[in-house]
């Protein structure tokens, strides 16, 4: 009856979400990157993660499938390691990978190629569902398109009201907004309890604190914000 039915969908319990664990499969002679910056992102399927790798002195972008045991190597982002950030995130569909060298910011082709300049002076990209782009520079928020065009600040530090940094911004569904951590230490590069997680307006740059110490946020399809 209805009334069975209703019933029995208010209390059945719900789905334990599976839990997944794997290697992360780069190949021989490769270890992680010790350098500055996030180390690997997962796509937003969770199909691919991109890793920054290390081989005779030389850094480079690794992607792996999840159904390949091995990473495969971005032809292409290979380089000098000099320990500054490198910093990947995958595009919305996993076929592009942003990432920064000396301070510009790039995209190229997760199966490798040429790479493009996404802006002359950037860090901790990243690309809406839209196209939108994302990225830190001079320690505020600028917004741009994933071709490379229209770069411009919309949020700036405010040390007046204890922000003196806005970084590693992801833009959330929809494309109005976007999480990011603040520092709110007076130095630029200060420890994590001077971090909190906030949202940014992406219309009109309005920062807001959550309250919440962490840093590097990231939303999951569930509704939940992870963070370190």
């Amino acid at each position: 009856c209805a009334t069975a039915s209703t019933i029995w969908f208010a209390t059945r319990p719900a789905p334990v979400p599976a839990v997944s664990r794997f290697v992360l499969g780069l190949p021989d002679s490769v270890t992680l990157y010790t350098g500055g910056g996030t180390k690997l992102a997962l796509s937003r399927d969770g199909s691919r993660i991109v890793m920054v790798g290390m081989k005779n002195g030389k850094a480079a972008l690794y992607v792996r499938r999840m159904d390949d045991p091995v990473a495969q190597l971005v032809r292409g982002t290979e380089r000098a390691s000099t320990g500054t950030n490198i910093t990947p995130s995958l595009s919305p569909d996993g076929q592009s990978v942003l990432y920064e060298e000396d301070r510009v910011l790039k995209i190229i082709p997760a199966v490798g190629g040429t790479a493009r300049t996404l802006a002359d002076k950037g860090s901790s990209g990243d690309i809406g569902d839209r196209g939108t782009l994302v990225y830190t520079a001079d320690r505020g928020l600028w917004l741009g398109t994933s071709d490379g065009h229209d770069g411009r600040r919309i949020a700036s530090p405010d040390s007046a009201h204890g922000v003196y940094d806005l970084l590693w911004p992801e833009i959330l569904p929809g494309g109005n907004f976007a999480l990011v951590a603040i520092n709110r230490g007076a130095r630029v590069g200060t420890l994590t309890d001077s971090l909190r997680l906030g949202v940014v307006s992406l219309k009109d740059g309005k920062v807001t604190d959550l309250e919440l110490p962490g840093t590097n946020p990231h939303y999951v399809a569930s509704g939940y914000i992870v963070f370190g």
